[in-house]
């Protein structure tokens, strides 16, 4: 059986950036790079707790 040690749709190297506005972060992504969101983990509140996103321009 063959292990696929990098997830597909991955690179081999995927940052992880964390910050105080993480909707802000990720609108800046989408705006700067064209970033895409794949997956958003919400809060009671609605604020967002964390997220994944795809990089296109470049990236995978």
């Amino acid at each position: 059986m063959t292990v696929q040690p990098v997830p597909e749709g991955y690179t081999t190297i995927t940052p992880w950036i964390i910050g105080h506005d993480t909707a802000g972060l990720i609108d800046y992504a989408q705006r700067a790079f064209g970033a895409e969101e794949v997956a958003r983990f919400v809060m009671e509140d609605g604020s967002p707790a964390s997220a994944t996103r795809t990089a296109t321009s470049g990236g995978s």
